[in-house]
Protein backbone atom coordinates (compact mmCIF):
# COMPACT_ATOMS: atom_id res chain seq x y z
CA UNK A 1 0.00 0.00 0.00
CA UNK A 2 1.50 2.98 -1.17
CA UNK A 3 1.66 6.01 2.02
CA UNK A 4 -0.14 8.69 1.10
CA UNK A 5 1.86 12.41 0.59
CA UNK A 6 1.52 14.68 3.44
CA UNK A 7 -0.41 17.63 2.03
CA UNK A 8 0.63 20.50 5.21
CA UNK A 9 3.08 22.83 5.26
CA UNK A 10 6.59 21.82 7.05
CA UNK A 11 6.07 24.47 9.62
CA UNK A 12 3.04 22.86 11.19
CA UNK A 13 4.46 19.20 11.22
CA UNK A 14 5.40 17.72 14.47
CA UNK A 15 9.30 18.35 14.86
CA UNK A 16 11.37 16.40 17.25
CA UNK A 17 12.03 17.67 20.73
CA UNK A 18 15.81 19.39 21.42
CA UNK A 19 15.39 17.99 24.72
CA UNK A 20 13.96 15.01 24.87
CA UNK A 21 15.16 14.43 28.79
CA UNK A 22 12.58 17.20 29.43
CA UNK A 23 8.89 15.33 27.35
CA UNK A 24 6.81 13.79 29.66
CA UNK A 25 6.46 10.08 29.58
CA UNK A 26 3.72 8.14 31.81
CA UNK A 27 4.91 6.27 34.91
CA UNK A 28 1.81 4.68 35.30
CA UNK A 29 -1.44 3.05 33.38
CA UNK A 30 0.98 1.94 30.84
CA UNK A 31 -1.43 -0.84 29.36
CA UNK A 32 -4.10 -0.31 26.61
CA UNK A 33 -7.76 0.66 28.86
CA UNK A 34 -9.50 -2.55 29.56
CA UNK A 35 -13.23 -3.32 29.45
CA UNK A 36 -14.56 -3.54 33.31
CA UNK A 37 -15.25 -7.50 34.04
CA UNK A 38 -18.73 -8.87 33.04
CA UNK A 39 -20.84 -9.75 36.56
CA UNK A 40 -21.46 -13.53 36.25
CA UNK A 41 -24.91 -12.62 38.32
CA UNK A 42 -25.75 -10.17 36.01
CA UNK A 43 -25.32 -12.37 33.12
CA UNK A 44 -27.38 -14.97 34.38
CA UNK A 45 -29.95 -13.09 35.00
CA UNK A 46 -29.97 -11.82 31.86
CA UNK A 47 -30.08 -15.64 30.00
CA UNK A 48 -33.31 -16.02 32.83
CA UNK A 49 -34.68 -12.74 31.62
CA UNK A 50 -34.38 -13.88 27.70
CA UNK A 51 -35.56 -17.63 28.65
CA UNK A 52 -39.05 -15.80 30.12
CA UNK A 53 -39.28 -14.24 26.94
CA UNK A 54 -38.75 -17.01 24.65
CA UNK A 55 -42.01 -19.34 26.03
CA UNK A 56 -44.11 -18.75 23.33
CA UNK A 57 -41.47 -19.41 20.85
CA UNK A 58 -41.06 -15.38 19.84
CA UNK A 59 -40.38 -12.40 21.37
CA UNK A 60 -42.57 -10.00 23.87
CA UNK A 61 -42.15 -6.55 22.79
CA UNK A 62 -41.96 -4.08 25.71
CA UNK A 63 -44.16 -1.56 24.57
CA UNK A 64 -44.49 1.62 26.79
CA UNK A 65 -47.87 3.43 26.82
CA UNK A 66 -47.96 6.68 24.77
CA UNK A 67 -48.17 9.55 26.69
CA UNK A 68 -50.39 11.86 24.45
CA UNK A 69 -51.26 15.77 25.14
CA UNK A 70 -54.49 17.19 25.39
CA UNK A 71 -53.82 20.56 24.29
CA UNK A 72 -57.57 21.44 24.47
CA UNK A 73 -58.13 19.95 28.32
CA UNK A 74 -57.82 22.90 30.23
CA UNK A 75 -60.56 24.95 27.21
CA UNK A 76 -62.88 21.37 28.02
CA UNK A 77 -62.38 21.62 31.85
CA UNK A 78 -63.34 25.48 31.50
CA UNK A 79 -66.46 24.99 29.73
CA UNK A 80 -67.58 21.84 32.02
CA UNK A 81 -67.06 24.82 34.92
CA UNK A 82 -68.94 27.63 33.19
CA UNK A 83 -71.95 25.58 32.69
CA UNK A 84 -71.92 24.45 35.87
CA UNK A 85 -71.48 27.70 37.58
CA UNK A 86 -74.34 29.12 34.74
CA UNK A 87 -77.19 26.45 35.91
CA UNK A 88 -76.72 27.18 39.32
CA UNK A 89 -76.75 30.97 38.99
CA UNK A 90 -79.72 31.28 37.20
CA UNK A 91 -81.16 28.01 38.57
CA UNK A 92 -82.05 25.97 35.19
Amino acid sequence: MAALPVLLSANVLPKPSLTPQLQWKPKKFLSEPQPPPQDDGKLVEQDLANARQMIDGKLIKKTRPRRTVDYNGGVGRWALVRRVSFFEYYGC
